[in-house]
């Protein structure tokens, strides 16, 4: 998904409130399924069976991306898996994990969470848990800019009356992960603006995977912050 897109998206969701998230310390454990296959099950019998845990701290593209997660796994099966915010105490034993955090490593063991490449994007699955994640950047002083500016570039001045776009990223890794995710695995399909297709399905597991992709080539551009702002804010 393109950055336009993504940023659209945080417009259209400005005003929802994104009530599923929970807090870590508010986590109660769901009841997990037992595959013999090996399969790591995330919905069975349109019963969620795992909930989806994203970082702390996860600027708001990322965090509507892990509530899209949820919400495209709801079209499909039926079930919504609750969202959680932070490291859950204690930690469950089958979870979807939406961006890299700290503790990862024990749970995907030989698993590479460096993210070497711009853009790189991650999933990885094993009997108990899922991480679907991609290398995140941001300037915490960047994180608003006008529309003007997105969609015009430096030569249109910062202007005073621009509506402001919140959740402005260098890096969407994470948030292009969980789309990519919804389109190979649950089967979501983007025809066009307005129009999605997901295929109902009871039950919705997999057998242990991974699977990492960056792109070759990058487009570049240049955002520059508004004038009140203390410096500037540049993509590279």
């Amino acid at each position: 998904m393109s950055t336009k897109t993504l940023l659209q998206l945080a417009v259209a969701v400005l005003s929802v409130c994104v009530s599923s998230v929970h807090a870590a310390d508010t986590f109660v454990a769901e009841k997990p399924a037992r595959d013999k296959s090996g399969k790591l099950v995330l919905v069975e019998d349109r019963q969620a069976r795992v909930p989806i845990v994203i970082y702390k701290g996860a600027p708001l593209l990322t965090r509507l991306a892990a509530d899209e997660l949820a919400k495209y796994i709801e079209k499909a099966s039926g079930a919504r898996p609750r969202v959680i915010e932070g490291w859950p105490e204690p930690v469950p034993e089958r979870a979807i994990w939406v961006g890299y955090q700290k503790g990862l490593e024990k749970l995907f063991p030989g698993v590479d969470f460096t993210f070497q490449h711009p853009e790189e994007i991650l999933f990885a699955a094993n009997a108990s848990h899922l991480v679907i994640a991609g290398r995140d950047r941001w300037d915490p002083n960047c994180l608003s800019l006008p529309t003007n500016l997105i969609e015009h570039g430096t030569g249109s001045g910062p202007g005073t009356s621009a509506k402001v776009v919140p959740g402005i990223q260098l890096e969407y890794g994470t948030a292009n992960a969980v789309y990519e995710f919804l389109h190979q695995h649950v089967g979501v399909r983007w025809l066009w603006p307005g129009e999605v297709e997901v295929p109902e399905q009871s039950t919705i597991a997999f057998p242990p995977f991974t699977y990492r992709y960056h792109p070759q080539m990058r487009a570049h551009a240049v955002l520059l912050a508004s004038q009140s702002r203390p410096s500037q804010c540049a993509r590279q």
